[in-house]
């Protein structure tokens, strides 16, 4: 999904990508895409010169997951990411997510 909205006459970009998977492996890590698609999505953001954020649910059930991550794309390395790794990453459910232009992240 791409975004855009407009503040003191400035449009400000990006794009959103959710997943859900239901359990970490047995070595605690996730693989929440392949070679192809990640490089797809590294393709998207330079093409069109935006960030792109990769929202991915743990657990519960694709409508409603046990545990949220909000990652900007370019802080992604690999097609399988470590439960540690991600951690950086979780979101509050309680809180609402918005896009902080400063520091162009989502939070």
């Amino acid at each position: 999904m791409e975004y855009a909205f407009t503040l003191h006459g400035t449009t400000y970009n990006f794009a959103v990508e959710c997943k859900w998977r239901a359990r970490y492996n047995a070595e605690n890590k996730v693989k929440w895409s392949y070679k192809e698609q990640l490089a797809r999505y590294r393709q998207f953001a330079k093409d069109k010169n935006m960030p792109v954020f990769i929202i991915l649910g743990i657990g519960g059930a694709p409508s409603s997951p046990e545990n949220v991550f909000v990652v900007p794309l370019a802080s992604i390395e690999h097609i399988e990411v470590s439960k540690h790794w991600l951690e950086n990453y979780r979101h509050d459910l309680s809180k609402t997510l918005f896009y902080d232009i400063p520091t162009n992240t989502l939070r």
